[in-house]
């Protein structure tokens, strides 16, 4: 008799993936062109779109995939938005639209698709993690089952944080979940890359020590031992009866388990962005560090305020990104630019957003109105606004939109090293920054990138100090 199963009944959209809406805006390139991270892409755009342009150099060459994609929360949520040393009000400004009006159907029909597309994308030994909450988690375990097989399945991650606790109603919800699918058997795990601190109890057992480190004496398990399997025996054993012992050396550490308890990104971490649903460095690190190898391919098409490409560049993998919002874009680069090892990058497509320092263009938004030599500092004027921010008095504010600037005093016209520092707004509309490191001979590139509701703009000017 056949074996019965449970299958999946879903009145799925005819449409293939070709037939979706599928565009991108623009694609990056981050490192150099003969480095291995010359490989490292970041799409602005439908990442459908941004998957079937990989697909056409990667397609089974993908490692580790990890998405973070909308929870279906009913709501739009937004960013906050500071100047680095807080002397300006925050800026609402918005991140994504998490409203599905058909419900888990429509979420779905958004999800599966892509889902099809990322199995396609992985390698081999490839792995993928898909991060959600209560709301969808188990209707995407029922559709990743039918994708990738019941079998391919590896782990329900819980990942446990501590944050307010309100609700009186119901047990207070402190935990997102991660589903862990191979694309099959022979999948990359490093097990001794994420292992877990010993408890100070574990650590207080292995009293005794050797040039190998600490451990324990054991009575070995054999048959009519006075002490087998016992544990912690006098030494007077070791010394008289060596056949019947061994010592249990302390290892390097405990093997990983399924839940995590790790902290959000809370308001005084360096890493905050102000970006709704930003997760830790921490989170990805395990991930990375479990699922993929140095040089490996690591790709995150939901990257939001992009801790996976921040991450992977870190540890030596390369990496693809993508999200639809500019602000994630905006966020992504900031992060990947600020890293302590510069990181050269360019436009592949989509050209025009960046300014040459040897070039002039009279669209740019920005304009240099003067320097001081004595304060450092320079002052940037918006030549046209088309921000709809507002300040108290109801008018236009001219900085409330520039998001961060970059001062690099050592251009060499390739590598952008940059350095942030404040923005602050003066009586004339003009945008101020300051920067005690600024060079009174030679030359200095300043960079400025801005958001706006109908796209973005980002000038790289150098000038004579």
């Amino acid at each position: 008799m056949a074996k019965k199963e449970i299958r999946l009944i879903w009145e799925r959209s005819a449409r293939g993936p070709a037939e979706h809406k599928c565009d991108f805006r623009r694609v990056e390139r981050y490192g150099g062109r003969d480095d291995a991270s010359g490989q490292c892409r970041m799409y602005h755009g439908d990442n459908m779109a941004a998957m079937c342009d990989v697909a056409c150099e990667y397609a089974g060459g993908i490692d580790l995939i990890y998405i973070d994609p909308p929870y279906g929360t009913g709501r739009r949520l937004s960013s906050r938005l500071r100047s680095r040393a807080g002397e300006s009000p925050p800026v609402e400004c918005s991140a994504f639209d998490d409203r599905w009006g058909g419900g888990p159907a429509e979420y779905m029909d958004m999800l599966a698709p892509r889902l099809e597309m990322m199995c396609n994308l992985l390698s081999p030994r490839g792995s993928i993690y898909v991060h959600a909450d209560w709301r969808m988690v188990h209707y995407i375990k029922v559709f990743m089952d039918e994708i990738f097989g019941r079998e391919m399945f590896q782990n329900e991650i819980v990942w446990c944080y501590r944050e307010a606790v309100n609700s009186k109603k119901r047990w207070n919800r402190k935990h997102d979940t991660i589903l862990f699918y191979s694309k099959s058997d022979k999948f990359t795990f490093n097990y001794s890359e994420v292992l877990e601190p010993h408890a100070e109890s574990t650590l207080k057992k292995y009293r005794r020590g050797d040039e190998k480190g600490p451990y324990r004496l054991m009575g070995r398990g054999l048959k009519g031992s006075p002490i087998r399997s016992a544990r912690d025996v006098a030494p007077e054993w070791e010394q008289k009866h060596p056949e019947l012992t061994y010592r249990h050396y302390l290892p390097a550490g405990k093997l990983p388990v399924d839940y995590w308890n790790i902290d959000i990104v809370n308001q005084a971490a360096h890493e905050r962005t102000g970006y709704a649903t930003q997760k830790p460095e921490s989170l990805l690190e395990r991930i990375v560090l479990a699922s993929s190898n140095p040089g490996d391919i690591v790709a995150d098409f939901f990257c939001g305020s992009g801790t996976t490409p921040v991450v992977a560049q870190k540890l030596g993998r390369r990496w693809i990104a993508c999200d639809a919002q500019k602000r994630s874009i905006h966020i992504t680069r900031k992060r990947l630019l600020a890293l302590d090892k510069p990181i050269e990058f360019e436009i592949l497509s989509a050209g025009g957003l960046y300014q040459s320092p040897d070039k002039k263009r009279d669209d740019s938004l920005f304009d240099i109105a003067e320097y001081s030599g004595e304060s450092n500092a320079f002052s940037v004027v918006l030549k046209e606004m088309k921000s709809s921010e507002k300040d108290e008095n109801g008018k236009t504010a001219a900085g409330n939109n520039i998001e961060f600037w970059a001062i690099d005093p050592e251009y060499d016209g390739t590598v952008f090293r940059p350095q942030w520092w404040t923005i602050k707004r003066n009586k004339r509309g003009a945008v101020d920054v300051e920067s005690p490191v600024l060079r009174k001979n030679g030359d200095t590139a300043v960079a400025i990138i801005a958001g706006f509701e109908d796209g973005e703009q980002c000038k790289i000017v150098r000038r004579s100090v």
